[in-house]
């Protein structure tokens, strides 16, 4: 459980059209199989946001088809072959154009909310 200012905070699921990005952008830095992609995410957001196992397989499964990603498998030395994921040349064109979007969907995210903490200040009711 994470705790801010003393309170449970419950981590978020990141929604399945986000997924994406954040698969992508942990495969740039590294390759990884599906486990340590979702250890990765809840490690560096500090357990404040997690994946949605399923989801992550059928990503994985349609980028793999897709082309964006290669997997290949890895034999641990001890358990079952692990299959390992890497960025390919297409794969980098994706998270690129993935970047673009969420540059502008934050950019129209800030702007509304930009009134919210200066004109009005935080949580004042609309007149």
């Amino acid at each position: 459980m994470v705790y801010r200012a003393g309170r449970p905070v419950m981590p978020q699921t990141v929604p399945d059209p986000h997924i994406v990005t954040v698969v992508l952008a942990l495969l740039h830095h590294e390759p990884l199989d599906r486990r340590r992609l979702i250890q990765t995410v809840e490690r560096r957001t500090s357990a404040r946001l997690r994946l949605d196992e399923a989801a992550v397989r059928r990503l994985l499964r349609v980028l793999e088809c897709g082309g964006a990603i290669r997997g290949r498998y890895v034999l641990p030395p001890r358990g079952p072959a692990d299959k390992e994921y890497s960025l390919t040349a297409e794969g980098v064109l994706l998270l690129r154009a993935s970047c673009l979007e969420w540059a502008r969907y934050r950019d129209g995210i800030d702007e509304l909310l930009a009134d919210v903490a200066t004109d009005r200040g935080a949580g004042a009711p609309a007149r």
